[in-house]
């Protein structure tokens, strides 16, 4: 045997020895039925050595799928459904992996490539580089495999256009299978179980769809989640209780770096951000009617804020993916209310100039959007006025779209921002409340805030009465 064809059985041999010690089956994954029957006709085939229908087996199978590291424990359970042979190869050797041969001997085989730079799509308008003839010649080995020794090659991809268009043709990696996302429900139960169930609360266990819309929102990658699940384990550890929806909140918002909380470095600076956060709080619970009460409060400085307020999780996963203008217009009015909060309490002398900048900068980037690439008017309210804005950029904007779009921001953020200090004029009393809640508590939990809500608008009841 050539020291080529070694590589080959080397790898197999790590390669197995690896996949034993997975412990997933197929029951771990969702959605996986189209998998299932590709894994029963590759058994069928090895069983009934039927040549003809292997071109429509597949010689080059792409998961479509969000986590590209469940692709490898995929491949290697068909593998061992349909009692092929598994290798797989790091992303990092797959260029140098094809330039051995691939002995026969190792067929029927399954070989997974880890996704990586080796596909990605090359610029066709330069001249012919190592990559593209790399990608040419690899082409040329899935193409030319024979069906008498069947070796099959699987990747995993997280959009179509992340691997090469020259990939993606007939007799190479010529069928896909897409993977469904999971529902927020099934992200927060997996996310839990990471943790444990029985280190949770009912906050936790019984609200999986919040929990999953945190998840998605803040830990979309699978290291994050591992990360955060142990950092919440010596939470509860630590404090000997269960863990709450809140110690949730407060690990998403703080990180999951372990430090001293840092001063406030005087009674103003206090002032400052309790009005400031406060802002954000009585705006997202006034201009939602009561539907955003926001999970979290707090005046205590962060490694990269001041202060922080978190949007009602249930509140966001009713519009998960699929955001509305009012959804836009509110979000404006929150990102806004900071700095309006500070101009109405404090004074415009007093009002902060480099506090705000990340709230303007995110409600500057809505109206960008809204106005240059969603065909949203300036005023939505007007029915004459809804279709004044249709045209939208395509692909760069022009010098005369990009004056447009600012004009069209600049008069949206100013509209909205007299709204909402009409709105803090009309419940100053709610906004000076939960101030001197924040003020003297520091952080506030949502039912914190709801119970100082409830109780403006039990008050507001009392003086009607």
């Amino acid at each position: 045997m050539t020291i080529k064809q070694c590589y080959w059985k080397n790898k197999l041999s790590i390669t197995s020895a690896k996949s034993t010690k997975h412990e997933k089956t197929f029951d771990d994954f969702r959605r996986i039925n189209i998998i299932k029957s590709w894994a029963d006709e590759l058994a069928q085939f090895k069983a009934n050595k039927n040549i003809p229908h292997w071109s429509l087996i597949g010689h080059g199978i792409l998961y479509l799928m969000n986590n590209p590291e469940e692709g490898e424990t995929l491949s290697s359970l068909v593998a061992k459904h349909a009692k092929f042979n598994f290798v797989s190869v790091p992303k990092y050797e797959v260029k140098d992996a094809l330039k051995n041969l691939i002995p026969k001997s190792i067929a029927p085989c399954i070989v997974y490539l880890e996704p990586g730079e080796w596909m990605a799509p090359t610029d066709t308008n330069k001249p012919e580089d190592e990559l593209e003839k790399f990608q040419a010649e690899l082409q040329e080995i899935i193409i030319g495999i024979d069906p008498n020794f069947p070796i099959i090659f699987t990747t995993t991809i997280t959009k179509v256009d992340s691997i090469a268009k020259t990939f993606r043709r007939l007799g190479v990696f010529d069928r896909l299978f897409e993977m469904g996302e999971d529902s927020l429900e099934e992200k927060g139960h997996d996310f839990v179980q990471q943790i444990g169930f029985d280190l949770c609360d009912k906050s936790i266990t019984e609200q999986l769809g919040k929990v999953g819309r945190l998840v998605d929102y803040q830990y979309d990658k699978p290291r994050d989640r591992g990360i955060v699940s142990i950092a919440l384990k010596r939470i509860h550890k630590k404090l000997g209780r269960k863990l709450s929806f809140f110690d949730l909140i407060n690990t998403s918002t703080n990180g999951d770096g372990e430090c001293d909380a840092a001063a406030v470095s005087s009674k103003r600076h206090l002032e400052t951000v309790a009005t400031h956060e406060a802002g954000h709080v009585v705006a997202a619970i006034i201009d939602s009617a009561g539907t955003n009460i926001p999970e979290y409060a707090s005046a205590f400085p962060g490694p990269n804020f001041t202060g922080v307020v978190v949007d009602s999780y249930s509140y966001m996963q009713d519009y998960l993916y699929n955001m509305s203008y009012r959804d836009y217009e509110h979000k404006i009015r929150v990102c806004l209310a900071g700095r309006i909060a500070e101009h109405l309490i404090l004074g415009i002398d007093n009002i902060t100039v480099n506090v705000a900048y990340k709230d303007l900068e995110g409600a500057t980037n809505m109206c960008r959007n809204m106005f240059g690439f969603c065909g949203i008017s300036s005023d939505m309210k007007n029915p004459n006025t809804i279709s004044n804005n249709l045209a939208v950029v395509i692909d760069r904007s022009s010098t005369s779209e990009d004056a447009h779009i600012e004009q069209l921001c600049r008069e949206y953020l100013k509209k909205q921002y007299d709204h909402v200090m009409n709105l803090f004029k009309l419940h100053r009393h709610l906004l000076v409340s939960v101030i001197d809640q924040l003020r003297s508590q520091r952080v506030l939990n949502q039912q914190e805030l709801e119970s100082i809500y409830r109780s403006y608008l039990n008050h507001k009841i009392d003086i009607a009465a």
